[in-house]
């Protein structure tokens, strides 16, 4: 069976901001800046056979729940830089693929092609970036703004950043390094091109002082949530990390995707759509729904608002916590615009169960079961067309990545949803993605 035929599976490796995950026993702490912590998990999620360990990054420290007097709570305040990280991951792994999220707003295309492509070649051809709009006022300012950009400039700013990276990629041709010792000739001049790149936001001669990367261009993955991030992803991306809760809002997002990618002369199979999944893995049902009323007792009310505050951008301090969410505009337009379902077996979430859930699977899919319960839930969304594969969000690091690669992954191998070798010697052949060929810049 090829690599088309099998699910595609990243897990998110970062604790969920102000989730006090950080707390839970046996839990991992980023903050540590600990190696051996992400060594560990890049080692497991290599034994699972997973084809992508995923680090999510911000520029800046979110400093909401500190106003709120809710001082370090989060467990994401600091952590490393991911690209600095995933270089020394390369060197301890040999075929799981590696995946940073890079800021389009306050990173430099010439900087992050060079970062990115140097990656590509440590890792024999496994790594991509996640390219995000930063849209915080903390990392606004760590950047000699006042505020932060709109929407609307920063998404303008990302195309240019990423036809600017990708034509740095083209700076030279496949075959241009010749390294031929008996005729001394290094390099073909004839195959060495300058970008000469002429936008809005950058100006770029080119040529990239490293040569084309093993992939080609190294993954590029996108989690826009707004009709200019879709649109994004839909020109540019190989993998998209979507938000929904159900199989219909799946189908229909992927449709939506699918016909964006037309209008750029893309066909479907190009992007690989991955929702996120929250699984809580117990013996029993019962059993992990203990786990998962255990998970909740380390996260406090008051943290709670200010993780709808900070998240929802709505203050519901004052409210009843245990009364159903109340029916406010702004809310409104967050369920529209985000795909979020506040109702739960025929009634509205309550707002501590709203908080308690942001905090673990943020809205996405989340099954809380047996080993056998979560797989057939991924594969029910997987073969009804509700998702190309899944970006797992897990409740505790290290345990909750054994548990799915100890007792999920088996099953899924058993019924064929998932490889039990990897593919290909790339992360671009184990997920059934063509290496992109050369193309001379044009800008």
């Amino acid at each position: 069976m090829t690599s088309h035929n099998f699910m595609k599976l990243a897990v998110l490796c970062n604790n969920h901001p102000g989730s006090m995950g950080w707390t839970y026993p046996g839990n991992y702490c980023e903050g540590d800046m600990n190696f051996e912590m992400y060594s560990t998990l890049a080692k497991t999620c290599e034994k699972g056979k997973l084809d992508v360990m995923f680090l999510a990054d911000g520029v800046g420290v979110q400093t909401a729940g500190i106003r709120e007097g809710h001082f370090g709570r989060g467990g994401t305040h600091v952590h490393f830089e991911p690209t600095t990280l995933l270089a020394a991951l390369s060197q301890v792994t040999s075929q799981l693929g590696l995946v940073g999220t890079v800021s389009a707003t306050y990173h430099h295309p010439y900087t992050i092609a060079r970062q990115i492509a140097s990656l590509d070649f440590l890792t024999k051809g496994r790594s991509g970036f996640n390219l995000v709009t930063s849209g915080s006022p903390e990392e606004a300012k760590n950047f000699g703004h006042t505020s932060e950009l709109s929407s609307e400039v920063r998404y303008r700013r990302a195309n240019e950043f990423i036809d600017a990276v990708m034509g740095l990629w083209d700076s030279f041709e496949d075959d241009a390094f010749l390294r031929d010792k008996a005729s001394g000739q290094y390099f073909d001049p004839r195959k060495m091109h300058k970008l000469n790149y002429q936008g809005e936001f950058f100006r770029i001669e080119g040529p990239l002082n490293i040569p084309r990367p093993p992939q080609g261009y190294p993954l590029i993955s996108q989690a826009g949530m707004s009709d200019a991030g879709h649109d994004l992803a839909a020109r540019t991306a190989d993998i998209m990390y979507a938000k929904y809760g159900t199989l219909e809002g799946g189908r229909a997002f992927k449709t939506k995707m699918h016909e964006a990618m037309k209008k750029h002369g893309r066909a479907g199979g190009e992007l690989a759509i991955l929702p996120g999944f929250f699984p809580v893995i117990g013996a029993t049902e019962e059993d992990a729904q203990r786990k998962f009323r255990e998970r909740q007792t380390y996260l406090d009310d008051g943290g709670g608002l200010a993780m709808i505050k900070g998240l929802w951008k709505v203050d519901l301090t004052g409210y009843d916590l245990d009364g159903p969410i109340p029916d406010l505009p702004e809310l409104q337009k967050l369920a529209h615009g985000q795909q979020i379902d506040f109702n739960r077996a025929g009634r509205r979430m309550t707002i501590r169960e709203a908080f308690h859930w942001l905090a673990s699977a943020y809205a996405h899919l989340s099954v809380i079961g047996t080993p056998e319960q979560v797989a057939d839930a991924m594969q029910l969304w997987y073969q009804q067309g509700g998702a190309d594969g899944f970006n797992l969000y897990l409740h505790a690091m290290p345990n909750s990545l054994d548990d799915f690669v100890d007792h999920v992954v088996p099953i899924l191998q058993q019924r064929g949803l998932m490889k039990t070798e990897y593919c290909g010697g790339t992360l671009r052949e184990n997920l059934g993605l063509l290496r992109p060929t050369w193309q001379l810049p044009t800008r």
